[in-house]
């Protein structure tokens, strides 16, 4: 998921702020981050995202889904 502000470490925290639905806002910015790369590298350097644990299943296919068309590996 992604997570805007400041997340509290404290003893015993366990990530459950990076974990979950992704937001609206955190899914329209990771999907502009991808479009600024390409529109940077272009087509003739190829991009590949680790997004790591932490996404929901129907929050992965739709982002899966929206950076299709930009031919990542």
């Amino acid at each position: 998921g992604f997570h805007y502000g400041v997340t509290q470490k404290k003893a015993g925290y366990h990530g459950a702020m990076d974990q979950g639905m992704i937001s609206e806002r955190g899914f329209n910015h990771m999907l502009d981050c991808v479009i600024a790369m390409k529109e940077v590298l272009g087509d003739k350097v190829s991009l590949a995202l680790d997004c790591g644990p932490g996404w929901m299943l129907p929050d992965a296919i739709r982002f899966a889904r929206a950076v299709e068309k930009y031919n990542l590996m």
